[in-house]
């Protein structure tokens, strides 16, 4: 197999104030690093490493990246650059600011204010606040959504099969494999009140405290057991395949 390059930077995150690695491009994707086992090893080729890590990376929507620091430049029109640039948010040496050369990509009308009014040199941005609640509302709802199908799923998984007396052993492996390929639409999930809080508290762990109230209050949750989740939740706790959710 081919080795690729992972061309990666670390960049402010707004959990806890804590710094992220991040796979640099077109689309970010968050790396997080695991072990899988206590002892062990991989085969790499021809050789065999001891280096028992394992990266998962997850596609992260950049604009989570980017609302801190909106939310730090108030409500003026500026330049992306300037925005970003003369944050006042506190980073560490090695901490880069997000590269902005994709900024085209991320629909930043959706979050943010964008007025090119000057030119296509010179657009400028404002945080809006409404926007951001309902963009993150809708994140919100997909999230709950992709809970809602998995927790499904599980259910049908754990659920006892019943073989009849009548039944053959053919008949029972078609119908086992029927259930087995059933793929539930994300879209016509019913959500449930479970799911919606869970993702609630999976959305509030990428934004700031402040939003994440507005945010909690939006959905008619208290603001003080949402938070008070999310800061007794570790962020490794957090992480699964639906997290995905988030790149939409």
């Amino acid at each position: 197999t081919a080795h690729v390059e992972l061309n990666t930077i670390q960049v402010y995150h707004p959990r806890n104030d804590s710094t992220v690695l991040f796979v640099q491009g077109g689309q970010f994707f968050e790396v997080q690093k695991t072990q899988i086992a206590k002892f062990g090893a991989w085969f790499l080729d021809q050789r065999v490493s001891s280096n028992k890590n394992v990266l998962f990376a997850t596609p992260f929507d950049p604009r989570f990246i980017l609302l801190p620091y909106f939310e730090k430049a108030g409500s003026r029109y500026s330049p992306l650059e300037q925005i970003v640039h003369s944050s006042s948010i506190p980073t560490a040496a090695n901490v880069k600011v997000p590269p902005l050369q994709f900024w085209r990509q991320w629909k930043m009308e959706e979050v943010f204010d964008v007025n090119d009014k000057l030119g296509d040199d010179m657009i400028v941005f404002r945080y809006n606040k409404d926007k951001a609640l309902a963009w993150l509302q809708n994140k919100v709802e997909k999230v709950a959504k992709i809970l809602a199908v998995q927790r499904k799923r599980a259910q049908r998984q754990t659920q006892p099969l019943f073989v009849t007396s009548f039944r053959s052993g053919s008949s029972f492996q078609h119908q086992h494999q029927q259930q087995q390929s059933v793929q539930e639409d994300p879209e016509t999930a019913v959500v449930e009140d479970q799911d919606r809080r869970t993702a609630v508290e999976l959305v509030c762990d990428n934004i700031s405290d402040s939003l994440a109230g507005d945010l909690v209050q939006a959905f008619g949750y208290s603001v003080e057991e949402i938070l008070s989740t999310k800061a007794a939740t570790t962020s490794l706790k957090r992480k699964a395949d639906w997290e995905i959710a988030l790149e939409v």
